[in-house]
């Protein structure tokens, strides 16, 4: 597969703007790291940047619920942190990005241009 965002089929797409908005699939420069470091053994990212944003695909291998800490994250003024598929705002307000992940779930976390609500 290609790059983040070309991943969503198209209906999908559609419902999750920010998914295909972001620089990293627009052609312009971009840094793709694998397995970059997380706070939880076993808890697997891949990071994308590009165009003003940086882009985690988070990946839970424990074998089971993952509830705490998984990304040092320390979002500058702004920006915002959001869950790209659920399209939600989420904060890592001591500079630690905490989610719940289920066992062999995938989440897509953005470091993106703070927008209006």
């Amino acid at each position: 597969m290609g790059p983040v965002g070309r991943e969503v089929d198209a209906a999908a797409g559609a419902q999750r703007p920010d998914l295909l908005a972001v620089g990293v699939d627009r052609g312009e420069p971009g840094e793709r790291e694998p397995l970059v470091p997380t706070l939880q053994p076993l808890v697997y990212a891949n990071r994308f940047r590009g165009g003003g944003v940086t882009i985690w695909a988070l990946h839970n291998a424990t074998g089971h619920t993952v509830d705490g800490p998984l990304l040092a994250v320390r979002p500058a003024a702004g920006q915002q942190l959001r869950e790209l598929l659920g399209d939600r705002p989420l904060a890592a307000p001591d500079g630690r990005l905490r989610l719940l992940l289920r066992r062999d779930e995938t989440v897509l976390v953005g470091l993106l241009p703070s927008r209006a609500e």
